[in-house]
């Protein structure tokens, strides 16, 4: 089928008659058109596809996508390869490793490594309709919640491990990160906005997000609404100082200012 002169700058396309190459398709479909990148061992070969870069199949497998125009023979084979770069501002993305490839240590070297940076600007739509916080919220499985605070120790303070440490949700003295860690709600009961605004690492377990006290306290913020655009809205008035709200502190008393919630 014409694979016999198959060489490396050799354009090829799947043989007319293959059902499905030893390899898969791989995205490539029947007539695309690929570039020999390699000659492997065994009658393999790897060739470069538009819709994939490193394609591999088997030679036997293949033809000479020129073999049925004896116009294209004679002409001198070339090769381009070309590559283009672009930069963008990136807001955010996934870091999906495997487990244990160090997920955690790369995000806490994140964090630590971009402390003195300010904080991002908020896109204008939504100004005024957040607390302003300088901080990394950091959410987790209950069962994760003891073994972030364990490797921020680690990987950040010498070994030292913050289980057993916490004091009243905050990290100890001496510690490179201001963390505040809550597994319920009771650390939140003791702590003003403000001071959770100033934290670097508010670390919060999934669970806490579901109790019914904090679901009763998202719904008495937003205006006794379970819409989140009404938190938005309501939070927006504290922000301006035009709001009211109960503290969520001890003791029955209204505040002003998003500062003392």
């Amino acid at each position: 089928a014409g694979h016999g002169q198959l060489a490396i700058g050799s354009r090829v396309r799947v043989a007319t008659g293959v059902q499905t190459p030893s390899f898969g398709w791989g995205g490539v479909t029947p007539g695309m058109v690929g570039i020999v990148l390699k000659m492997g061992v065994e009658n393999t070969v790897v060739v470069r596809f538009p819709v994939h870069a490193s394609w591999k199949g088997k030679c036997s497998e293949l033809e000479l996508a020129d073999a049925c125009d004896n116009r294209t023979l004679a002409r001198p084979r070339v090769v381009i390869d070309l590559r283009v770069r672009a930069c963008y501002q990136v807001r955010g993305g996934i870091l999906a490793d495997k487990v244990g490839y160090g997920k955690t240590a790369t995000t806490i070297a994140l964090i630590d490594s971009t402390l003195s940076r300010p904080a991002p600007e908020l896109p204008l739509c939504d100004r005024g309709d957040f607390i302003p916080a300088k901080g990394t919220l950091i959410v987790v499985p209950s069962n994760l919640f003891e073994q972030w605070l364990q490797e921020v120790g680690k990987f950040l303070w010498a070994g030292k491990n913050l289980r057993g440490t916490m004091q009243k949700g905050w990290s100890p003295k001496g510690c490179p990160l201001r963390i505040f860690a809550m597994s319920n709600v009771t650390p939140l009961t003791k702590v003003k906005a403000q001071e959770l605004a100033e934290a670097d690492v508010v670390v919060c377990s999934y669970r806490l997000l579901f109790s019914p006290i904090y679901q009763d306290r998202r719904r008495e913020l937003a205006g006794d609404s379970p819409l989140l655009a009404d938190l938005a809205l309501e939070t927006g008035r504290l922000v301006a100082g035009v709001g009211r709200a109960r503290s969520g502190r001890k003791g029955d008393y209204y505040v002003s200012s998003w500062q003392d919630l």
